[in-house]
């Protein structure tokens, strides 16, 4: 089975009511999903041994454009960079990293479910 998944995503965060403004006003991020490779780079050990998925590093190493937002300066915010140095975005950071993870998961799990089910061609 040939799968069509893409390797870019785009996503509104619902950070402060943004999912309910008009379209061409909402907040909206465009990424890269999670791959095997880039894995190990977003990921720290708990005191526990627990593995902890980094928000900040998935945002640095995934958000490829931001588009509606502006910092408490005024100035457009447009890269990962911009929005990781803003003040009073750590929410905003929390959501689109979570959401990162969640998405490329969610692919990587559909993935394998069409490899685990038998072909109907014999």
């Amino acid at each position: 089975m040939k799968l069509n998944i893409g390797l870019f995503g785009s996503y509104y965060p619902s950070w402060l009511n943004n999912d309910e403004l008009p379209e061409g006003e909402r907040i909206k991020i465009d990424y890269k999903r999670i791959t095997g490779a880039m894995s190990n780079d977003l990921v720290r050990f708990g005191m526990d041994h627990s593995m902890i998925f980094d928000n900040v590093a998935i945002v640095r190493k995934c958000v490829k454009k931001i588009y509606n937002l502006q910092g408490m300066d005024g100035e457009e915010i447009t890269t990962a960079e911009a929005l990781l140095n803003a003040v009073g975005v750590s929410g905003l950071v929390t959501e689109i990293g979570s959401h990162i993870l969640t998405d490329s998961q969610m692919t990587e799990d559909l993935e394998k479910k069409n490899k685990e089910k038998p072909s109907l061609v014999s």
